[in-house]
């Protein structure tokens, strides 16, 4: 990571000069690293460096690739070096990057475990038992880990044919201590080899907060379901990537249709000629790029082929899991890769269960990205957006965060105070971005748009995808309508009730592409079961919206 960047990052979360000063001795420079010694990073003292110390050698020195300081924050601990399944800064007590020289070392001391050894893996076995499962016989059943935190999966597995009413999934190194998860498991009942939601098929959601140790919990069939929108996983195989030893390599699927990114991995430093990478989030019968670039001059961030090298891979209408194998050649792509922002929110407990939206704007107003949740679900959590584009030229690029909670519950945006809402600017985006955010009442009114930005102009071609859903859902009284467009397009957007009957016309006119939010209001309307429909271009998506009082 660049030194200029770097020291405009930590700028802009208020860290001064002091951070790069100090002892020659880098472990002095990192959260608790006195507490062992240089073997940490090095096999033997003196020895060859272990992945985490070549990725803190190549992007987290003051003077890159060669000596200087430490320069540890949000992003370095972000990453994962040693590919364990846990993040540096998991490893090192300090899972934000909050710590600075001159202040105690966080967490305890004697938790410090090994970085760059996988010995010092703490991530823990979780135990499914399930019962009274003699309707399923024979069918397949998969289960999933989500992270609540970062929304990330942890962990997945498949059971080919349910063995018997009662049987145990073990997940290993799926949970940490402390986490908060969702265990989403489906049997196949439909026998049609993809998931249905419930009744068609039978799916349960099992929550898991603040385990110690190995866990295990115990899930018994029950006609209570919950649908739990189940995602495919793409496998990506990579094979002949000895070129790119030592360097970073990430890899993104987006929907072309929509532009949305629907998931990304990221290896810190490749240290294997072949491999794979596990991406969730493929849904059914549709079309995906994978871009995939390799930091060939190790500078931080992408630059378009050959200074870095980057491909693009297609997956055409999964049908389930799928794989994609890649096999190293120079047939490059400039797959304008978007960096990550990612921001790491603390002591939201006043926002339990309020929707919440982030979204990053360029210096020109534009909208790069954005993420949503239908609710906060802890105090502590990070919501991350692609999008940011290298700064290549020299010049600072300005970006801001805009982001807020709905504090009032009535399914849309109000200036603060009714709504709380905050702004932090950040700069020089040459590669993901991490900072750090305390909940405070310095609120901003950040006038955020219901409709995504842009003025688009040309002609009114097809619609070859179109995704919407509701939320939140059930309601009362207000719920978001929510839906993408990849191009400019004839829109309806209609409700009905559940004889037919058209209860309101939204909208029924263009619109111009990009992330497009429509909130109804149905205080006057009783109790039930509604269905809402967005037409655009020839295509057709919508849903149920239950509305209860």
């Amino acid at each position: 990571m660049p030194r200029v960047l770097m020291a405009l990052v930590l700028a802009a979360l208020g860290f001064g000069p002091g951070l790069v000063h100090g002892h020659p001795f880098r472990v002095n420079e990192i959260p608790n690293g006195t507490i062992n010694t240089c073997a940490n990073c090095h096999v033997t003292p003196g020895g060859p460096r272990t992945l985490f110390g070549r990725q803190v050698e190549f992007y987290f020195l003051t003077v890159p690739g060669t000596a200087g300081h430490v320069l540890w924050g949000p992003l370095l601990a972000s990453y994962d070096a040693d590919g364990d399944g846990q993040t540096n800064g998991w490893e090192l007590q300090d899972p934000w990057g909050l710590w600075m020289p001159g202040q105690p070392a966080p967490g305890a001391a004697s938790l410090v475990t090994l970085p760059g050894d996988d010995s010092g893996n703490t991530l823990r076995t979780l135990t499914i038992h399930y019962e009274n499962m003699s309707q399923h016989l024979g069918d397949e059943l998969r289960v999933r880990v989500v992270d609540k935190v970062s929304g990330k999966e942890t962990a997945r597995a498949v059971v080919s044919a349910v063995p018997g009413p009662d049987f145990d999934v073990v997940l290993t190194e799926a949970i940490q201590d402390s986490g908060y998860y969702w265990v989403d498991t489906y049997a196949d009942l439909s026998e049609n080899g993809v998931y249905d939601p419930p009744p068609t098929d039978h799916a349960w959601r099992l929550v898991l907060e603040n385990p110690v140790g190995d866990t295990a919990l115990t899930l018994i069939h029950t006609p209570t379901f919950t649908d739990i929108d189940w995602v495919y996983e793409l496998e990506v195989n990579l094979t002949g990537m000895t070129p790119h030893f030592n360097q970073a390599l990430e890899i993104r699927v987006v929907d072309p249709d929509s532009a949305m990114e629907v998931g990304r991995a990221r290896v810190d430093l490749v240290d294997q000629a072949d491999f794979s990478v596990q991406i969730p989030g493929l849904r059914l019968n549709r079309t995906y790029d994978v871009d995939i670039w390799a930091d060939l001059n190790r500078n931080g961030y992408y630059d378009p082929p050959p200074v870095d090298h980057a491909w693009r891979l297609n997956v055409t209408n999964p049908q389930g899991d799928a794989q994609v194998d890649f096999a190293h050649n120079t047939n490059f792509t400039d797959v304008n890769w978007g960096h990550l922002f990612t921001l790491h929110l603390h002591d939201m407990t006043p926002h339990l269960g309020d929707y919440f939206a982030l979204r990053v704007v360029d210096g020109v107003d534009q909208e790069v990205g954005r993420v949503e949740f239908d609710s906060v679900r802890t105090a502590d959590f990070s919501a991350s957006a692609p999008g940011l584009m290298a700064d290549t030229t020299g010049d600072t690029t300005a970006y801001r965060a805009d982001f807020w909670a709905d504090f009032n519950g009535n399914g849309m945006y109000d200036p603060p105070p009714d709504d709380h809402a905050w702004r932090m600017f950040f700069a020089d985006t040459t590669g993901d971005v991490v900072l750090n955010f305390f909940h405070n009442t310095n609120f901003t009114d950040i006038q955020w748009p219901a409709l995504g930005l842009g003025n688009w102009t040309g002609f009114l071609g097809p619609v070859t995808h179109l995704t919407a859903y509701g939320y939140p859902n059930p309601f009362n009284p207000a719920t978001r309508i929510v839906y993408q467009l990849a191009q400019p397009a004839p829109v309806t957007l209609k409700i009905y009730n559940q004889q037919g009957g058209i209860v309101a016309t939204l909208i029924d006119g263009v619109q111009d592409p990009g992330h497009h939010e429509f909130i109804w209001e149905a205080a006057g309307l009783p109790s039930g079961v509604y269905l809402y429909r967005v037409t655009a271009g020839g295509k057709s998506a919508g849903g149920k919206l239950v509305l209860l009082k």
